[in-house]
């Protein structure tokens, strides 16, 4: 090649690269605004979980006492295990799972 074709070639991948630039920075405003909205859907969806957590760790006359948006202080288990002894949570999900593998 000759060098003016050389230095054709070579401008129009430097012209090139610039337009490729500008169409990602003129998109980035279109991204941020995506992202953020899919943050807040996240954040609005997995909400409803994070509240029943934090109050399935509080003990029972801190529910209804306190605000449901505190975090539980003391934090407790209290309530999982009483589920498990009292309850006996452990063989409806062994029935579960045996119904559910034997048919």
């Amino acid at each position: 090649m000759t060098s003016v074709s050389t230095e054709l070639v070579s401008s129009k991948a430097v012209e090139a690269e610039k337009e490729a630039k500008a169409r990602f920075w003129r998109r980035v405003p279109g991204y941020v605004v995506a992202y953020i909205v899919l943050g807040l859907g996240a954040v609005i969806s997995l909400f409803p979980y994070f509240l029943a957590l934090v109050t399935s760790l509080k003990a029972p006359d801190q529910v209804f006492s306190s605000s449901s948006w505190s975090l539980p202080n003391p934090l407790t288990f209290q309530n999982y295990i009483d589920v498990v002894v009292k309850y006996n949570f452990l063989s409806f999900i062994w029935h579960s799972l045996r119904s559910l593998c034997c048919t």
